[in-house]
């Protein structure tokens, strides 16, 4: 025996509190806030079933974050695995009102472990059993009315209630036949009744031990969450109506909007329904073409598409040849020319005027140095060829030069004709050359009174600002260039404007297009062919100003769609069906087995009577029966069923933790003197664990008296 008592304490029984928080580990946020709260609170406020939606949308990416926050308990039942409620006890009731005919002053005191009331027919007892009936847990509970005999009401319902806790605490509750205290339902209530439930109307009734009443309750959040669900999947899977904003004849665009769905490309989508000033501008360009041949003959119409094509050819050679001068390859020669220049004229500044330095003079070298000395050969030259000799005299101070004098401005002569100074005549030949060349780009061939920017603008507008920006984008980089060039200063761009030869090659095809189709086809089947493309640009119209509803709607398709999938399943209550049922075999079948057959051997009711358990929609079940499958009262005498249905609410007692008290009025009824001690002999021993209240007969007072 010690060695079972030490396996047990080192392998404790596992119990409902364990197996909620095993369970719920794999669970995700909205799950543990549904199981959480039926733990804390029995049953959801509508509050919180709201909250528990918008988490089940957040977790399966169908809403947003919820705003404020929504707190998830960060543990499920909040318990230690041996949990016990705190003890109370029913003390007193009193000050009555409206209850039966009892007097206002009547009141009745309990014992926190043993209480008998008993008395003879129509003293009261059972007035007091109805409002125990209604303020604490009873599988039935009795109607209260008022005294019948009055001619006047007397008033509304009404008794004081006063239960005490371990510490003799009180607390006063006043039941007025609606309001409901959960301290009381801790305790239970045994009367004939609810002896028939337990026996004869129960096949099947649910047996709720603590922590077991958490499925039922998610079974309910759950059915409410998935009505939420289905209202809304209902709400966004409506009709599609924006089919309706199209005109006959259908187009493509026109049948693609019908066919909207959850799985339409919305890429494809939002490429329908592009309609800028591009597409204004062919469709009025299709209108056009219509008008004209509906007026005009086919050679006619065509005249104004041939007319805007060779424009448009012009025009792309314009853009060639100005951008031959300012692409980046030409650049690069550019930069060239001018790195050559900067380094021919470094040399002959830094080396060829190196001799002739002087601490005293600072220009030497100078720019403005070798002017001055290009000046003084050429009126030198005037003087004479040969200018100067040794008996010339200074062109500046007119005094004569010495010899050493003379020999220096033949240097200076020198330095002018010298190979190095020839090489930089040279690059900077080639840099005038190439800024004359682009002084002389004219790049007015796409100004707004030419030809081709009327065609272009008209056809397609888009394109006609791009030209616009390429051009003024090709004007000021000329400019830079001229400046860089001239100024023999580095810093000429790179080429960064766009080509619009993609889109100037597709607007010649549509012309292309425009004029085969006019060249090919009669009449008729032109005006068709245009006007089939009409309504493809209507559409295409249409359905721009009708794309964020297209969105929305499409998103609302997808929302629904993946609302119906896994979401939805989700919410199916057999997972808790079959979870409960799984715990009530690990935690309670076996148990209760035991106590039940305990509870009848007790009270000498050692009968054929099986005890059956199944799962039924989010609630474990479980009834009593007779060896091959009898209902008990087709086959039991009353006593045998009442002592069989107290065997059954003992153990259900027993089992539940947080019961801590039970009320049994007349729990003897119909029994013969033998099971009659053993009932009271079985209650005695039960006031040993909690608050017992028996209204009956003075002979179970009698026999209780002698067992205290």
């Amino acid at each position: 025996m010690a060695e079972a008592q030490e396996a047990k304490a080192q392998n404790p029984p596992t119990t409902i509190w364990n197996e909620l928080d095993t369970w719920a580990q794999g669970f995700k946020p909205w799950q543990r806030f549904v199981l959480a709260n039926a733990v804390r609170t029995g049953r959801l406020a509508d509050e919180h079933v709201d909250q528990a939606y918008k988490l089940f949308l957040r977790d399966n990416s169908l809403g947003e974050i919820p705003s404020p926050p929504i707190d998830v308990p960060t543990t499920i039942t909040g318990r230690p695995a041996e949990a016990t409620p705190t003890p109370i006890w029913l003390k007193r009731i009193g000050d009555l009102c409206a209850v039966n005919a009892l007097p206002a002053t009547a009141e009745l005191t309990f014992s926190p472990s043993l209480t008998v009331v008993y008395g003879g027919n129509g003293v009261g007892k059972s007035g007091f059993t109805r409002i125990l009936s209604n303020v604490c847990f009873s599988r039935t509970q009795h109607p209260i009315l008022p005294n019948v005999y009055d001619e006047e009401p007397r008033g509304s319902l009404a008794a004081k209630i006063v239960i005490a806790d371990a510490s003799q605490r009180e607390i006063s509750f006043v039941f007025d036949g609606s309001t409901e205290r959960a301290e009381l339902k801790r305790i239970a209530v045994f009367d004939t009744a609810v002896a028939r439930r337990h026996l004869v109307e129960q096949s099947p009734f649910g047996f709720k031990p603590n922590g077991f009443d958490v499925f039922p309750e998610m079974a309910r959040v759950y059915a409410h969450l998935a009505n939420h669900l289905t209202t809304d999947i209902e709400r966004l899977s409506r009709q599609n109506t924006l089919v309706n904003s199209f005109v006959a004849p259908e187009s493509p665009v026109s049948g693609f909007v019908a066919a909207l769905s959850a799985d339409t490309d919305l890429v494809q989508l939002r490429k329908l329904a592009v309609f800028s000033e591009t597409e204004m501008a062919r469709l009025e360009e299709v209108q056009r073409q219509i008008r004209e041949l509906q007026s005009k003959s086919v050679a006619e119409a065509t005249k104004q598409i041939e007319d805007a094509k060779r424009d448009i050819a012009a025009l792309h050679k314009r853009l060639d040849e100005s951008r031959a001068l300012l692409d980046e390859e030409k650049r690069a020669s550019y930069r060239e020319q001018l790195a050559v220049f900067v380094d021919k004229a470094r040399t002959v500044a830094q080396h060829g005027a190196e001799s002739f330095r002087q601490d005293s003079l600072k220009s030497v070298g100078t720019p403005e140095w070798e002017d001055f000395l290009a000046a003084a050969r050429s009126l030198a030259q005037i003087e004479r060829k040969d200018y100067p000799r040794d008996d010339d005299h200074c062109l500046l101070c007119h005094r004569p030069l010495d010899p050493a004098s003379a020999a220096l401005i033949r240097r200076f002569w020198n330095f002018l004709t010298s190979e190095a100074r020839r090489e930089v005549e040279l690059a900077s030949a080639e840099l005038d050359h190439s800024v004359q060349t682009l002084k002389g780009l004219r790049l007015d061939f796409f100004s707004t009174d030419t030809t081709a920017w009327a065609h272009v603008t008209r056809l397609n507008p888009a394109l006609a600002k791009q030209i616009e920006l390429l051009v003024a984008a090709m004007e000021i980089d000329r400019t830079a260039i001229v400046m860089a060039l001239e100024g023999a200063e580095a810093g000429i761009p790179l080429a960064a404007f766009e080509s619009v030869d993609d889109a100037l090659a597709a607007l010649v095809t549509q012309i292309d297009s425009d004029i085969a189709r006019l060249k090919e086809a009669n009449v008729e089947d032109a005006i068709g062919a245009l006007e089939a493309e009409r309504v493809v640009l209507r559409h295409r119209q249409v359905l721009k100003q009708l794309l964020p509803e297209a969105e929305k709607y499409i998103s609302q398709l997808v929302w629904a769609k993946k609302a119906s999938g896994a979401p939805r399943r989700s919410l199916n209550p057999r997972p808790l069906t079959d979870k409960e049922s799984e715990l009530f075999a690990t935690v309670i079948a076996k148990n209760y087995r035991d106590r039940f057959a305990d509870e009848c051997r007790t009270l000498d009711c050692n009968l054929p009577v099986e005890f059956r358990t199944q799962g039924q929609r989010g609630q474990t079940v479980r009834s009593l029966s007779i060896k091959g499958r009898h209902s008990p009262d087709a086959i039991l005498s009353e006593g045998e069923q009442r002592a069989v249905a107290l065997a059954d609410f003992l153990t259900e007692i027993a089992l539940n933790p947080a019961n801590a008290g039970i009320v049994l009025d007349d729990p003897v009824t119909s029994q013969d003197h033998q099971r009659k001690d053993r009932i009271a002999r079985r209650l005695v021993i039960e006031s040993k664990n909690r608050q017992v209240i028996i209204l009956g007969s003075i002979y179970l007072f009698d026999r209780m008296l002698g067992m205290v």
